[in-house]
């Protein structure tokens, strides 16, 4: 007996080839663009991904792929590669609401098990997002703040600060791990965050009694020159050397 597994899901970041070609990555150019907020979340492994495809291909595309009025893809890209590769044509439907990024957290939510480490990753990835293609107003329904996007995804907004470290300095396989829910983000911020950079020793300050005697040697140096006198000159110069070599003790 087959297992149903839930199709609705989202989770493929790569852009969406034309429908009936192998899925790879030399693909053609994308007929559809996902929204920069489903991108946030964490993508589907390429064994979820197929473990998809085969019950789509099995019971047909049960949730249909959502997008915007403008061709977006809100929710259901995972759903919308997996019908890529088991070669059959996805269903669509229109968003028709005027807060597509609440949406796209919401059915998010809803459907994944996400730990706090990971939404507040996607919440750190929420608040990079600026105004674009289908967000026409700034508010908090479309260019959401750390603290916006903390309240959308239940989690405290110290938790985004240490996932925008993650997500700024981190290596790509430290946020794999936190974004697969093997590493917390307090603790992938430690390993992330660069160190400080030492501050340079200032330098000491000469004591001016220190420095008097080469000032001295060096105005009888003069006089010796302008007066064109060698044998004085030999011998400032000789206490001029010996007065530098003092200070330098």
């Amino acid at each position: 007996m087959s297992r149903h597994i839930n199709q609705d899901n989202g989770g493929d970041n790569a852009p969406v080839a034309p429908l009936g070609a192998k899925a790879t990555a030399e693909d053609a150019p994308p007929r559809l663009k996902i929204h920069p907020a489903a991108l946030a979340f964490p993508e589907m492994s390429s064994a979820e991904l197929q473990e998809l495809a085969d019950d789509i291909k099995q019971h047909g595309l049960v949730h249909p792929v959502v997008r915007d009025g403008d061709g977006l893809v809100l929710d259901g890209r995972n759903r919308l590669k997996a019908c890529e590769v088991a070669g059959l044509e996805p269903r669509f439907t229109v968003y028709k609401g005027e807060n597509p990024v609440g949406y796209i957290v919401s059915v998010n939510l809803k459907r994944r098990h996400l730990n706090e480490s990971q939404r507040a990753l996607v919440g750190a990835r929420l608040a990079t997002l600026r105004l674009g293609a289908n967000q026409h107003k700034r508010g908090s329904a479309n260019v959401p703040t750390q603290t916006i996007a903390a309240a959308l995804l239940n989690i405290s907004e110290r938790s985004i600060r240490h996932a925008a470290i993650v997500r700024d300095s981190g290596k790509p396989e430290l946020i794999r791990d936190v974004e697969q829910g093997k590493v917390s983000v307090s603790a992938a911020a430690k390993q992330a965050k660069p160190k400080p950079q030492p501050k340079p020793r200032p330098k000491a300050a000469i004591d001016p009694q220190v420095i008097e005697p080469i000032r001295v040697a060096y105005r009888a140096l003069i006089h010796a020159v302008e007066a064109d006198d060698m044998a004085r000159l030999q011998a400032c110069l000789h206490n001029l050397a010996q007065a530098a070599k003092a200070v330098m003790k």
